[in-house]
């Protein structure tokens, strides 16, 4: 099957993985030096996406030495176990937090569950991961070649675990969830902030920490090059956090939290959206609203 597959650079091509079956929502960066380096994998269901599109970039599969994740959630990192069967010679690299969950993933696969709702079925399962195949990222600095070095930089907030990628030479950010989800095929943006441990002061360190950066290219892995530049698309990002923070806290004002009503106010488009876009879009706000409702209990602010 063809997939899509967008050019960003001489060095770094995005499939569009079909994450969550909706396209143009869970990009899988290819990154080309002297050494072949992948960056996210989607869920389990992603693979045969994701190994059409190394077949029409030209890549073999034993040329893909390095799958890079920048965390746990399925939707980036549920695929690594389906590909490494048929990539031989790659490694994979995630945080050593949370690397046991790719070896053992049964406590992850009902977190998720619980976190996910209504979307559980869309997310595919994990194959289980040899320890020997996997490396600690968090202080990945891995060189490609062709000036091409992919160094990891802490992340957290979305998830504790979570770290970007940064190629200093050409000033490209990877960014995973780490900004939230800018969707620039749909031109759909808002914050992601799951359940259970969300962390609202640790991703505000986050948007302060990406702020200093050159950033020139800013991919976040839902998805693709944003459309705004760098700074612009932060600005945003971090606005749109703090109008799901308010929402949230206004709502737990009330006797139970309006979940739908939370979720309508957040939607990023009053247009009519594909049903199964319909459905992601909606989904993920909920269980962000979850996430950060959790935050808040865990966290009162003072009255």
């Amino acid at each position: 099957m063809a997939v899509p597959i967008t050019h960003i650079a001489d060095h770094i091509a995005m499939i569009d993985n079909g994450l969550l079956q909706t396209d143009g929502f869970g990009a899988t960066y290819v990154v080309r030096g002297d050494q072949v380096a992948i960056i996210e994998t989607g869920t389990s269901l992603s693979a045969a996406a994701i190994l059409s599109g190394l077949d029409q970039l030209g890549i073999a599969r034993d040329a893909v030495a390095h799958i890079l994740l920048t965390h746990i959630h399925m939707d980036h990192a549920g695929g690594a176990g389906v590909l490494l069967q048929a990539l031989p010679n790659a490694t994979v690299y995630i945080h050593s937090m949370t690397a046991p969950h790719l070896v053992e993933p049964s406590r992850l696969l009902k977190s998720v569950e619980r976190a996910v709702g209504e979307m559980w079925p869309i997310y595919g399962s994990i194959v289980p991961i040899a320890a020997e195949r996997i490396q600690p990222a968090e202080t990945l600095r891995l060189d490609l070649g062709h000036q091409i070095v992919l160094e990891a930089i802490a992340t957290p907030g979305h998830s504790p675990d979570h770290l970007a990628f940064w190629d200093a030479h050409s000033r490209t950010l990877w960014a995973g969830d780490a900004i939230g989800i800018m969707m620039s095929t749909h031109q759909l943006a808002f914050a992601v902030t799951p359940p259970p441990v969300f962390d609202l002061p640790a991703q505000l360190a986050t948007f302060e920490r990406l702020g200093h950066l050159p950033i020139e290219t800013l991919l976040p892995s839902h998805f693709g090059r944003t459309l705004n530049p760098p700074a612009t698309a932060l600005d945003e990002m971090y606005t749109r956090l703090t109008v799901l923070c308010d929402a949230t806290l206004a709502g737990m004002q009330q006797t139970e939290l309006p979940l739908a009503q939370i979720v309508e106010q957040l939607m990023p488009t009053s247009r009519p959206l594909h049903p199964a876009l319909d459905l992601v879009v909606r989904g993920t706000l909920a269980m962000s609203v979850r996430g950060m409702k959790l935050y808040f209990e865990r966290h009162p602010r003072p009255v």
